[in-house]
């Protein structure tokens, strides 16, 4: 039997945590303006409707490798519970609902929404299998979710702020690959299924989470003493605290999958993990006093 529970688990709401990045642009720009925060409430869930057109599609293409996967083969499509023929009228009908949302708000957040369609679909098909491009594409993903904001808002993105992310995503699909690779080591196998990776690259993928996640610590702390933050804080050196606790939770994170002890993606990992809540907070605290 079909349940309403079975559907709601494959558009994936849990991953909408992502699309918060949406409102980066209107935070980091300090425009509170009511019609901002609208046009971004409404580019979120436009994001939203999309992302989860682009998990279905990726269940769909993942079936076979998620039957012997021994976290994701309960997902609906891989466990039985909702059959694959609902896939297909499922995406188009969130993808259309998507474009209609972004069609509401600009030309140009409409074209970031079909964009980051494509090239998740590509990643779905093909790319991910593509070592080293994969985990690019993925920090490119995210960061395309702060450019859409940007977009959406008529906010203009600071170079900072897009260094910074990018290599902050880097790290972070970086670290989603390595809980992979600690898995399979696990098990005993010598290769991710449907990944290009080998248990071989473990050592390296762990040294491309680390740097990449210092060098966004880096590009933070030049931020921090660079004009344009004089112009947003009164008191610009409190940011250096959330220096220290970035340095802090990477490489914690990097060592927890490295145990594996990191099931999935190291952002759903943060939001259940309390350590990781106190750093979320201890980081708006030094905003708020930095403002």
């Amino acid at each position: 039997m079909i349940k309403i529970t079975h559907y709601i688990k494959l558009l994936r709401p849990h991953q909408y945590i992502k699309n918060i990045l949406i409102f980066i642009p209107m935070l980091s720009s300090h425009s509170f303006k009511l019609e901002t925060l609208q046009t971004s409430f409404l580019a979120f869930f436009s994001f939203c409707l999309v992302a989860s057109s682009c998990y279905i599609f990726n269940d769909l293409q993942d079936l076979k490798v998620d039957k012997t996967h021994p976290i994701k083969k309960n997902r609906p499509f891989a466990s039985g519970k909702i059959p694959i023929t609902h896939a297909m009228p499922l995406i188009l009908i969130l993808f259309f609902f998507s474009v209609i949302l972004a069609y509401l708000l600009n030309w140009y957040f409409l074209f970031s929404i079909i964009i980051y369609f494509i090239l998740t679909i590509f990643y779905s098909l093909k790319l991910k299998q593509i070592i080293v491009l994969d985990i690019c594409l993925l920090a490119g993903l995210y960061t395309m979710r702060i450019i859409a904001g940007g977009m959406a808002t008529n906010i203009e993105l600071s170079a900072w702020l897009l260094a910074f992310s990018i290599f902050l995503f880097l790290s972070l699909a970086a670290v989603k690959r390595q809980a992979e690779l600690v898995l399979i080591s696990k098990n005993k196998s010598k290769k991710i299924k449907g990944r290009g990776y080998l248990k071989s690259d473990l050592p390296v993928i762990s040294i491309i989470c680390l740097c990449a996640g210092y060098i966004s610590v880096l590009i933070l702390a030049l931020y921090i003493n660079s004009p344009d933050t004089l112009l947003l804080y009164n008191f610009p050196l409190s940011l250096w605290g959330i220096c220290l606790i970035q340095l802090y939770w990477l490489t914690r994170i990097v060592i927890i999958a490295n145990r594996g002890l990191l099931a999935d993606d190291p952002i759903l990992f943060a939001l259940n993990d309390r350590v990781s809540q106190l750093c979320l907070l201890s980081v708006i605290g030094f905003i708020i006093l930095g403002i």
